[in-house]
């Protein structure tokens, strides 16, 4: 359902080839015929060179696109936002894969349930993107019937400039005791504002260099904003759950 729009940045490239070619051929051929004057023969000259120029920009520059789908498959509702990006199959790739596993998951456990009615949510949330680096979170929501939702976080970090994957370790200098340190204090400040003993139990086992809750990050210029689904790091009334450090 959502893979062809990957093809939609490769599509573009396309038209704009045909076009030029289109002009190309044309001015040729008027040439050849004699029924170009001389004059617009070099207008021609000036808009062949004006969508050469559209053409390796468009080539050459790294887009996103956001893209929004609502479709429902095997009984299952599927409401889907995340980002396609123009430079990297890789990346768009390890999108598609995770969002099908998602769905896979959602629909077999519907079927486990004798669950008609699921859902699937994919939610995009974006923190950073340039031509060299993307970081940016998905929150997927499945409903496969009891009383609540299971959500998940899965966040994507990536440069462009170099084809890889970043871990934490590319974006920070910091060590995981310091992260550890810092990631409590501001998870305390923005979910314990009354210092609930309780509460306070919760983010500190959460976010101890122990357990490594590291991994689901993204980043920006200044900070670093580290993820979590529901009782990761709090009670389940809380849901997702995010604290944010100096980069």
């Amino acid at each position: 359902e959502f893979s062809m729009a990957f093809f939609y940045p490769k599509l573009r490239t396309l038209l704009y080839t045909i076009l030029v070619a289109g002009v190309v051929t044309f001015s040729l051929f008027k040439c050849y015929t004699g029924i170009m004057t001389r004059k617009l023969f070099i207008w021609n000259l000036f808009l062949t060179a004006f969508l050469f120029a559209c053409f390796f920009t468009a080539c050459g520059s790294n887009t996103m696109e956001v893209i929004s789908r609502e479709y429902i498959q095997q009984g299952v509702t599927v409401n889907l936002e995340y980002p396609v990006f123009s430079a990297s199959k890789e990346l768009n790739t390890a999108v598609e894969k995770d969002i099908s596993w998602y769905l896979d998951t959602c629909i077999n456990e519907c079927s486990g349930n004798n669950f008609d009615e699921g859902v699937l949510y994919v939610t995009y949330v974006p923190d950073y993107f340039t031509k060299d680096e993307v970081s940016f979170a998905l929150e997927f929501y499945r409903y496969v019937g009891g009383a609540n939702g299971i959500t998940a976080v899965k966040t994507y970090n990536y440069s462009f400039k170099d084809g890889n994957w970043l871990s934490l370790s590319d974006v920070s200098a910091k060590s995981t005791g310091e992260i550890s340190q810092e990631l409590s204090a501001a998870l305390s400040a923005k979910y314990n504002p009354d210092n609930d003993a309780a509460l306070e139990s919760w983010i500190l086992e959460g976010t101890s260099p122990e357990k490594g809750n590291f991994e689901n990050f993204t980043f920006n210029d200044k900070s670093i904003t580290f993820h979590y689904p529901k009782y990761e790091v709090l009670p389940g009334s809380y849901g997702v759950v995010s604290g944010e450090i100096a980069r």
